[in-house]
């Protein structure tokens, strides 16, 4: 009988600790989801990562699950001008240290408790108030992957235009048949920074802008509109499935641009009409995928 209650108590340890202990979260979650306020969340395996309606980052951390509830605790926060700070991630300890009012006016750090409930593509959040938000998906993460396909290939991985700058200028000439694969995380404001640096470097490049937290490649991106000129030595680019837009003119007069990678859905009324060539009517057919042209001088893209 002793044995049989060491046995039941053990078992009762089991049930209560464990799952206590673990870190549990909802993979119907994993994805990019759009807020009402244009605001977009990625989450992915108890991460979470926020950014603002122009591509900023604002702030990241993690998340949990039990049954019908959701609880946030932000790691960091994304510095900003308006916030008088460098444009940086700051974790709490950092914000206690060099911005102690800031912590405590907010409760930014603290936990945070909601309902939520995933409707088809539609994700709502209620708060203890009633407050209801609701996100829609944008895209889907692929748990089976660790991440996704490219067409450049991998490359040197950059963190700021600074940085790119300084690599572009440490490597060689090139030609636009053996471009430099880089690889960069950017917001919106940084690509006609990122176009100004290319064209002053004058190397040939493979840009793969995956796991950038963009949403639109804004208007005249990779085009100088008062120097009238495009990002000449841009060779291919890979668009994030974050991305719902492209503006006008975003890849105006890229002369060398001859493969482009689309990894999500861009609807025609969010599509640049002045795409290169026939690219827009292809990737309107054919959809997510790689297209190219036999040179910067061709109007007739294939889906690869």
């Amino acid at each position: 009988m002793k044995n049989r209650k060491t046995v039941l108590w053990f078992a009762l340890i089991v049930m209560v600790i464990i799952p206590a202990c673990a870190q549990q979260y909802d993979t119907i979650l994993n994805g990019t989801w759009k807020h009402e306020n244009g605001y977009i969340s990625k989450y992915n395996s108890g991460n979470f990562e926020n950014t603002d309606n122009n591509g900023n980052p604002t702030a990241k951390g993690t998340y949990t699950t039990s049954n019908d509830k959701i609880t946030f605790t932000i790691t960091h926060i994304f510095g900003s001008e308006r916030l008088a700070m460098d444009t940086r991630w700051y974790s709490k300890d950092e914000m206690r240290e060099d911005f102690p009012s800031y912590l405590s006016r907010t409760k930014t750090f603290e936990p945070k408790t909601n309902k939520y409930v995933v409707n088809g593509n539609k994700l709502t959040f209620t708060d203890d108030n009633g407050k209801t938000t609701t996100l829609t998906l944008v895209s889907r993460e692929d748990n089976s992957k660790k991440s996704v396909p490219v067409s450049s290939g991998g490359g040197k991985t950059l963190n700021s235009v600074k940085a790119l700058g300084e690599y572009l200028d440490s490597q060689p000439a090139n030609s636009p048949d053996k471009p430099i694969k880089v690889s960069m995380a950017a917001n919106a404001p940084m690509l006609p920074k990122i176009a100004a640096v290319l064209n002053d470097a004058g190397k040939y490049v493979s840009l793969n802008l995956t796991g950038s937290a963009l949403i639109t490649i804004p208007k005249y991106a990779f085009y100088d509109e008062d120097e009238e000129e495009g990002c000449e030595t841009l060779v291919s680019i890979t668009i994030p499935n974050s991305v719902t837009s492209i503006g006008s003119g975003a890849f105006l007069r890229c002369k060398n641009l001859t493969s482009v990678m689309f990894q999500g859905t861009i609807t025609a009324n969010n599509l640049d009409y002045q795409l290169p060539g026939d690219l827009r009517d292809k990737y309107l057919a054919g959809g997510p995928g790689t297209y190219t042209r036999s040179n910067g001088r061709s109007n007739t893209w294939t889906k690869q």
